[in-house]
C-alpha cells in the first residue's frame, strides 16, 4: 500500500516543486513477524556458584515456548537458590515475543520493572531478571553471532569442535538429575583412539591433531541435536544420550566404530590406520550420580581395549 502526502514546507527537494505530492510506501508494522533469530543470552550469574557460572554467555534460540527455572525439566535451567523451580516462561504470540512470571517466589523483572502478574512483550535489548540471574533478549543477527562466538570459545574444544569437558560435565549433571527425577532413560558412550601414542610417535603431533579432528568429524553425523558430543580429554570422547536406552546407545557406538574403521586417513601420502574402542553405560539401579555413569562407561571402554580393541563393550 502507498499514500500520497505533500512535502512538508521546510523540506526542499532539488528539481521538485514543493507543492507536488510524493508516493510514500507505508511503513511496515514493527514486529510484523516473529523475529527469526531471536534468542535469550545469559549475561549475568553470581560467580560464587560454579555450577551456574557455566551458563554465563549461553545463548538459547527462541524456538517456541521456553521455560526458565531451577528444575532440570526447564528449557533454561538456572541453578540458583533465588530462582524458583518453575520461574518464568518466554513464548511467541501475535508476531511478538512475550514473557510472564509463572508463580515464582522472588518475581520476574524486565528492565528492572517487576512483572507483577502481567504478561509483557519483549523488545530487542531488554533485560529479563529471574532471581539473581540476568538474561538479555536479542533479535539482532550480528549480536546473536557475537554472543554465539564468545560462548563457543568457552564451551567448545578448539581442535575438534566437540564440546569441552566443562560443558560435558554440566550437561551430564543436568540430564542425570532429569532422568532420575522422571524415570527416563539416559546413556553414555565413551571411546578413545586405539594406539594413539604410536600415531604421534610415527607421524608427529600435527598428524595426531589431524586424526583427532577427523575422528570427531566422522562421529559427529550420528549425534542427534539433543545429545552432547564432547572431548573428555586427550584422545577420549563422550556422547551423552538423553531418552536413549542400551540398545540405542549400542547402535550409535557400532555406527561410530564402523565409520572410523572405514576411514582412509593419510599424512604426507602415508596411510594412518585409526580405530576406536567404546564402552557403553546406561542409567540403572546402583548408578546414583553422573560420576557413577562415567565410571561404568570408562570401565567398559577399557574392557573393549583389553579385549582386542576396535570393539564395543556393553557390560
Amino acid at each position: 500500500m502507498t499514500s500520497s502526502e505533500p512535502f512538508p514546507p521546510d523540506v526542499v527537494v532539488p528539481g521538485v516543486d514543493p507543492r507536488a505530492t510524493v508516493r510514500i510506501a507505508a511503513v511496515p508494522a514493527v514486529h510484523a513477524e516473529t523475529p527469526r533469530h531471536a534468542s535469550l543470552v545469559v549475561v549475568y550469574v553470581p560467580m560464587d556458584n560454579p555450577g551456574a557460572a557455566r551458563d554465563l554467555g549461553r545463548r538459547l534460540p527462541l524456538e517456541g515456548t521456553m521455560t526458565i527455572g531451577r528444575d532440570p525439566a526447564n528449557t533454561l535451567v538456572l541453578d540458583q537458590p533465588e530462582v524458583s523451580r518453575r520461574h518464568a516462561e518466554v513464548f511467541p504470540s501475535q508476531g511478538r515475543t512475550w514473557v510472564r512470571d509463572t508463580g515464582s517466589v522472588n518475581g520476574t523483572r524486565v528492565n528492572d520493572v517487576d512483572l507483577a502478574g502481567r504478561t509483557v512483550p519483549l523488545n530487542d535489548g531488554d533485560r529479563v531478571t529471574a532471581g539473581s540471574c540476568i538474561l538479555k533478549y536479542i533479535e539482532s543477527d550480528a549480536e546473536n553471532q557475537f554472543h554465539e562466538i564468545i560462548y563457543r570459545l568457552n564451551v567448545e574444544d578448539a581442535l575438534t569442535h566437540a564440546a569441552n569437558r566443562r560443558y560435558l560435565v554440566d550437561f551430564l549433571d543436568r540430564e542425570m538429575a532429569r532422568a532420575v527425577r522422571h524415570g527416563r532413560p539416559l546413556s553414555l558412550v565413551m571411546f578413545d583412539l586405539d594406539k594413539f601414542k604410536l600415531v604421534n610417535d610415527r607421524f608427529g603431533h600435527l598428524a595426531g591433531d589431524m586424526v583427532l579432528r577427523e575422528t570427531a568429524a566422522l562421529v559427529r553425523p550420528y549425534i542427534r541435536r539433543d545429545e552432547c558430543f564432547a572431548r573428555y580429554g586427550g584422545e577420549e570422547f563422550c556422547v551423552v544420550q538423553p531418552e536413549v536406552g542400551m540398545s540405542g546407545a549400542a547402535a550409535l557406538a557400532e555406527k561410530a566404530r564402523r565409520a572410523v574403521e572405514g576411514a582412509r586417513l593419510t599424512w604426507d601420502g602415508q596411510p594412518v590406520p585409526v580405530t576406536i574402542s567404546l564402552g557403553v553405560a546406561t542409567l540403572a539401579a546402583g548408578l546414583a550420580t553422573s560420576a557413577d555413569l562415567v565410571r561404568q562407561a570408562d570401565e567398559r571402554l577399557y574392557k573393549a581395549k583389553n579385549g582386542g580393541r576396535n570393539r564395543v563393550c556393553l557390560g
